[in-house]
């Protein structure tokens, strides 16, 4: 009996690999400005009380301008050329006076504190409490948190400064104090703009180092240091001194007299603080976060 040999035998085609699938569904990017929104909510209270603060400190010497006007030049006069120029009470006209005690002083020593705290209390913070990986790890880039929270800042600065400047116009014309809308919205230019470079500064360094004392130290430096070279300039008449000074690029100008007829260095305010922010997002967008 004749066997036929059998053909060859088809082998089945092997499994296609399967591609590993995660259990948990994909954690969408969150949208909006989530981060903006809880600062705004978690900061409302903290804003509120600057707020006041900067209110009372309007409300305290704007309205006394009228009753201390006729005398105030006799004690100018009399204090020591050191006080005078350190405290920048060279000029008694209502223009003078709101530049020394509001915008000038009081109230930029306030803008000032607030915007080294808020801007060390950010980034830098965030990143050594850890929360700045947690945000990471919900799908949100360290671009997005900078922007968010410069944005933050931003506006909380600007609240201030609105409050400073409307309290000033509403109260100009009861304490004769003569301004016209531009020039206070001039003088509030440069107390925004000293906020926002000392901010810019803060948040800046703090998004290239991760430290909170760092961010603290380099947005004080921005804000003292920059007053003090206007006293120092001022005695010492060092006009290249007081050409590198925040408050000479904000109020050299005179804004209360020139309203929006300077030459511009209160620019120089913003550019400052934009190249610290980019800087900042430069670096923190390649560093190692939380080592």
């Amino acid at each position: 009996m004749t066997t036929t040999p059998a053909g060859p035998t088809t082998q089945p085609a092997p499994p296609a690999p399967r591609t590993p699938t995660s259990p948990w569904p994909a954690r969408p990017r969150p949208r909006g400005l989530p981060l903006l929104a809880t600062g705004l909510r978690q900061r409302a209270r903290g804003l509120l009380l600057w707020s006041l603060g900067l209110a009372a400190v309007v409300l305290m010497y704007l309205p006394l301008y009228p009753s201390i006007a006729t005398t105030l030049q006799e004690q100018v006069s009399a204090m020591p050329e050191g006080v005078v120029a350190a405290f920048g009470m060279g000029e008694t006209d209502p223009a003078g006076y709101a530049q020394t005690t509001v915008y000038g002083l009081l109230g930029a020593v306030l803008v000032i504190v607030f915007a080294v705290t808020g801007s060390s209390r950010l980034v830098a913070a965030e990143e050594e409490s850890g929360l700045l990986e947690l945000y990471l790890s919900h799908g949100v880039s360290r671009q997005r948190v900078l922007a968010e929270r410069a944005l933050l800042l931003l506006l909380e600065l600007v609240v201030l400064t609105a409050v400073v400047v409307t309290l000033t116009l509403v109260l100009g014309p009861g304490a004769d104090l003569g301004f016209d809308a531009p020039q206070v919205l001039a003088a509030g230019a440069g107390l925004l703009g000293i906020g926002v470079l000392v901010g810019g500064v803060g948040l800046g360094v703090g998004a290239m180092t991760g430290s909170r004392g760092l961010a603290t130290g380099a947005a004080a430096l921005a804000g003292v240091g920059g007053y003090l070279a206007n006293v120092v300039a001022d005695i010492a008449d060092l006009p290249w001194l007081e050409r590198l000074s925040a408050f000479h690029w904000a109020y050299g100008h005179e804004p209360l007299r020139a309203g929006f007829d300077g030459d511009g260095a209160v620019l120089l305010l913003y550019g400052v603080a934009a190249l610290a922010y980019a800087v900042g997002a430069v670096v923190l967008a390649r560093r190692d976060v939380g080592v």
